[in-house]
């Protein structure tokens, strides 16, 4: 079966040449810390994403992994997620307290998992703060063309002490201002890049 439609292991998602090539691009040696991938709505993003992030777990069962969206959007990622068979938390103010009581001292968020937060409950102070004391071994960042400057600072704040980061967005201006340049690759999408197993291209 070739790369370009083969299922990412352990899970049922099947993926586009496209979105393979964002995988690939991801876990490549030497790769840039940050990836900004530029695409248009209901091209599959989230579940290029989702594949990145099982392979993450397949390769490091341990890491830390946060997701952070718009609101509306969360048991959307959840729920792609969920088709991964990785253990994904979705983070409200009362889960957060949970997990706070859990853990009297010390790391709250837990190895092996995906937490998933909104954009808005991860740039109140007290969250921020736990998670910028945080190594995330990944950053997923979507919706970054909705971002003011609070969340903008939020996002720049928790993205330093990520080893990667990946942010999504549907407009064509490149987040540089919130990453270093340097540390920061650009993927675009375009209409004609967008094809099925045949390579013909998708409607």
């Amino acid at each position: 079966m070739s790369a370009s439609s083969q299922s990412i292991p352990g899970q049922p998602l099947r993926l586009l040449p496209h979105q393979t090539a964002f995988v690939e691009e991801v876990f490549r040696p030497g790769g840039k810390k940050v990836l900004a991938l530029r695409a248009m709505a209901g091209s599959g993003k989230s579940v290029a994403v989702a594949a990145v992030i099982q392979r993450q777990f397949g390769e490091q069962p341990q890491s830390r992994v946060l997701l952070l969206s718009p609101a509306a959007l969360t048991r959307q990622f959840v729920a792609t997620l969920e088709q991964t068979k990785v253990p994904v938390l979705l983070v409200d103010r009362y889960r957060y307290r949970e997990l706070r009581n859990d853990v009297a001292h010390g790391q709250i968020w837990a190895q092996g998992l995906v937490a998933v937060l909104s954009l808005d409950f991860a740039r109140q102070p007290d969250v921020l703060t736990s998670l910028a004391m945080t190594h995330w071994d990944l950053v997923v960042i979507d919706g970054f063309e909705g971002l003011g400057d609070v969340r903008r600072e939020a996002v720049t704040t928790i993205g330093a002490v990520a080893r990667k980061v990946i942010v999504m967005t549907t407009t064509p201006r490149a987040p540089l201002d919130v990453f270093p340049t340097n540390d920061t690759s650009i993927i675009e999408w375009r209409r004609g890049d967008l094809l099925d197993e045949s390579g013909r291209a998708l409607p």
